[in-house]
């Protein structure tokens, strides 16, 4: 991605309820609210590690072993990173695969920055929402940063239900993805 090797190391899927999704959030995660189809809304939320790692790379084009110090991120930390964060959702789209498995996540885009960690139940007024708890290996272990992906549950679009046959149903596959970006 940019020119710099980045590794998803380990995905942790989870449903979660609206009331918990802000009580599993470290602090100091640069959150970004995405917008999706039908007005959908999402999140994307940067550990520090993850986001020094990001800045790093458009700043001096690679990510150094330094560990990230703990900061509030800020509004320019958003401006920065929303283009890798857009250019990341359309690859985890693209990553999964058939339609029926990726179609609730496709066409999110960033949308703004959301400074207050309270103000999330109001941003995302979904009830239940799909986390992906994303590690993250950047430049060889340069630096590991988590990446949470927050997106809301909906329904499946009637146009991509499969046909039901009284005779005969088709099981589901397991859900998994790997991404590598470089």
């Amino acid at each position: 991605m940019f020119g710099v090797s980045v590794v998803v190391e380990d995905v942790v899927h989870q449903m979660q309820p609206a009331g918990d999704l802000v009580a599993d959030l470290p602090e100091n995660q640069l959150l970004l609210l995405i917008d999706g189809p039908s007005s959908s809304r999402g999140l994307v939320a940067l550990d520090p590690q993850g986001l020094a790692a990001f800045i790093e790379m458009l700043t001096i084009g690679r990510v150094s072993d330094r560990p990230a110090v703990p900061r509030v991120p800020t509004k320019t930390d958003a401006a920065l990173v929303a283009p890798m964060v857009d250019f990341l959702l359309a690859e985890v789209s693209r990553s999964l695969q058939p339609a029926m498995e990726s179609w609730w996540i496709r066409n999110f885009q960033y949308q703004e920055r959301i400074e207050d960690y309270l103000d999330l139940g109001a941003a995302l007024p979904a009830k239940y929402f799909q986390v992906f708890s994303v590690r993250l290996d950047f430049t060889d272990r340069a630096k590991i940063g988590g990446l949470v992906l927050v997106f809301p549950d909906r329904g499946t679009p009637v146009e991509l239900m499969p046909a039901v046959n009284t005779r005969e149903t088709k099981k589901k596959r397991p859900f998994g993805w790997m991404l590598l970006l470089s």
